[in-house]
């Protein structure tokens, strides 16, 4: 990365903050591409042969190195993307996974976020449910051009180290290249996706409801009522009890995901308080300047 201390000042101007762009022609290459292998290609990485992943690795290096040489607008005068924590419960396993990614807000944002922060003794009640904090909605830039994104600035100031920090970089990139890792091929996706959205604003809410791959659901129910080749009468009954929804609940795992989820639920509203507490601090040099 660049200077090792550069992070830790508080007094940095907003102006003076590196653009995505930046980082990503100064950071280092092979850390990154092993942050999005492991961070959002781990399963496919995982069952591909060695041949496989190395094609994987050369196409995201390819994709980066688009990033690195694109001609970028000038760097924001508003926006910047941070670290935030993101916590999501895994059913089967119960496990609770965190992960790290690069949250997009607008100096705008910066009066609705200190409305919603609340007082420590607010803020405890929020965590037991008694209260609600509603932050400014969480911003994607999936549909921006690149020549946007990588002119954003980024600040990865605070509680982090070197793998979280690579670990925002990657969710940025990821968010990127939502629609494919080919500049001309994104740019032609996106602009279909926002055409689709176009229509989608006029349609009433039931042909907007067709949106969401209404023969995919189909084909996904009834590959859930499939039942493998020798199964028992027993495992028969479950498997097709579940697929039409009359499977009797489990009231002891019941609960126990019940509590997880809560639990996922009090972090993620911590790690949104302290995401938007950082936002200010910055955002107030923003101001100043």
């Amino acid at each position: 990365m660049c200077a090792s201390d550069f992070w830790a000042r508080d007094n940095v101007p907003f102006e003076r903050l590196p653009t995505l762009q930046e980082l990503l022609i100064c950071c280092d290459e092979k850390l990154l591409v092993r942050a999005i292998m492991e961070g959002h290609l781990q399963a496919e990485a995982a069952a591909a042969v060695p041949k496989r992943r190395k094609a994987m690795k050369r196409r995201l290096a390819r994709a980066l190195a688009a990033m690195r040489a694109l001609p970028v607008e000038c760097p924001s005068r508003s926006s910047v993307l941070l670290p935030r924590e993101r916590f999501a419960l895994h059913a089967d396993s119960r496990l609770i996974e965190r992960r790290i990614v690069a949250s997009l807000a607008l100096l705008d944002d910066a009066e609705e976020a200190r409305r919603a922060i609340a007082p420590p003794a607010e803020r405890a009640a929020r965590a037991s449910g008694r209260a609600h904090c509603a932050f400014a909605e969480e911003r994607r830039y999936a549909l921006a051009p690149w020549e946007e994104s990588l002119a954003y600035r980024v600040w990865l100031g605070g509680p982090w180290c070197l793998s979280e920090r690579y670990e925002a970089l990657a969710s940025a990139f990821w968010e990127m290249t939502f629609f494919g890792f080919e500049h001309d091929r994104v740019l032609a996706r996106q602009s279909r996706r926002k055409a689709e959205l176009e229509l989608d604003a006029d349609a009433s809410d039931g042909e907007r409801g067709g949106d969401g791959g209404g023969a995919g659901d189909g084909e996904g129910a009834r590959a859930s009522a499939f039942v493998p080749v020798g199964a028992t009468v027993r495992a028969d009954r479950a498997v097709r009890a579940r697929a039409f929804g009359l499977e009797l609940p489990d009231r002891f795992d019941e609960e126990r995901r019940e509590a997880l989820a809560r639990r996922v639920s009090v972090l993620n509203d911590a790690a949104a308080g302290e995401f938007w507490e950082r936002f200010l601090a910055l955002a107030s040099r923003g101001r100043a300047a």
